[in-house]
């Protein structure tokens, strides 16, 4: 059971690092495919609970 705890701990640190950075960094006004950048985050946001 460690080891899976494990897991998920290290894999959400690194969702929440990629989040910081998307925060902090990218441009959000981006547009990829033709959507907003700032988007993208909202999901990933949404998609944590």
């Amino acid at each position: 059971m460690n080891d899976i705890v494990k897991i998920i701990n290290e894999q959400t640190n690194v969702l929440f690092e990629n989040m910081y950075e998307q925060i902090n960094r990218a441009d959000l006004s981006c547009l990829i495919d033709n959507v907003n950048n700032s988007r993208f985050l909202f999901h990933m946001i949404h998609s944590m609970d």
